[in-house]
């Protein structure tokens, strides 16, 4: 190598270096903020031609806080989120489903959180200055290196740590889906009327859904080259009941993009679908094979879960 191009390759090392090390502050302080700031607000979801309207409000915790959204347009829709139960509220039908929240849950937004994990299939970029909901917010972008993952774009409120926007891009940077407030405060306390749910569905039909238990024996099945990146992160295990059989979740991550791959037994499924589903960025896919179902869901690319079913080794029953 000439002199002067090493020359200049070390004057320019130190600058990129920062400049990634700058996002990767940013974007811890983001996932801390999600967890501990009080936040209200309104926000539009879109998906393609979809548009809906939310609000939102969430108190900080140590752990994953609490959240109560309700849905401004399209049908009546009430969600809380607290440590234990993600809660939906349908009150047009007069029904409520629960669902228990898993101990490795941390985010539904995609989060960042294993940044040593991600380097090697993702790059960091800082990007400009915009304003959002009236706010100052720093543009920060999370690009994939290969065609196994998507990329996600955020514009981070730099006092609060909040993002006011996440975008989730496909290989060509077109925008798939994006969460963008129209407006957000942020109050230092939350009034703790709006959490009390059992005062919102007296005379309402509950459904529950049960809690999964971790999976901690040796698994009845292997994987045969998952996608580069992409490891089990845990396995859960759902005893048969009345109304469903038993199934297998595996949780698969590369630090950001994360997928659940269920296994059931074929006979538990009258017609099992077989094919490829697409919402937004969510895609989702289904094979059967030695008489298991495997559906896997998640947001990456339709890639990904082919190379995830196709790794998938079912022992022969």
């Amino acid at each position: 190598m000439r002199p002067g191009v090493l020359i200049l390759l070390l004057m320019l090392a130190p600058a990129v270096l920062a400049d990634e090390g700058e996002v990767r502050s940013l974007l811890e302080q983001m996932r801390q903020s999600l967890q501990q700031k009080n936040f209200e607000g309104t926000f539009v979801y879109m998906n393609g031609k979809d548009v809906e309207t939310m609000h939102v409000i969430h108190e900080g915790g140590k752990v994953r806080g609490r959240s109560y959204v309700r849905a401004m347009s399209g049908d009546a829709r009430e969600v809380f989120r607290d440590t234990t139960f993600l809660t939906c509220i349908t009150p047009e039908n007069r029904t409520v489903f629960r669902e228990p929240i898993k101990d490795d849950e941390e985010f539904i937004l995609p989060v960042p959180v294993e940044h040593s994990a991600l380097k090697a299939y993702y790059r960091y970029q800082m990007g400009d200055k915009r304003r959002i909901a009236g706010i100052d917010c720093q543009q920060v972008r999370i690009e994939p290196q290969d065609d196994l993952r998507f990329g996600y774009e955020y514009c981070i409120e730099l006092e609060s740590g909040i993002p006011l926007r996440i975008a989730t891009l496909g290989h060509d940077g077109s925008v798939m889906e994006q969460v963008m407030f129209t407006n957000i405060a942020f109050p230092e306390f939350i009034d703790q009327q709006v959490f009390k749910v059992q005062d919102k569905i007296q005379g309402y039909t509950v459904s529950e859904a049960s809690k999964p238990k971790l999976y901690k024996e040796e698994s009845p099945f292997k994987f045969n080259g998952l996608p580069d990146g992409f490891n089990v992160k845990s396995v859960y295990y759902q005893p048969p009941s009345a109304d469903d059989g038993e199934f297998y979740q595996v949780i698969l991550s590369d630090g950001l993009a994360r997928t659940s791959l269920f296994i059931a037994a074929e006979d538990h499924l009258s017609e099992p679908y077989q094919g490829i589903i697409r919402s937004g960025a969510i895609h989702a896919m289904v094979r059967t094979a030695n008489g298991s179902v495997m559906t896997v869901v998640g947001e990456v690319p339709t890639k990904t879960l082919k190379a995830i079913l196709s790794a998938v080794v079912i022992p022969v029953q």
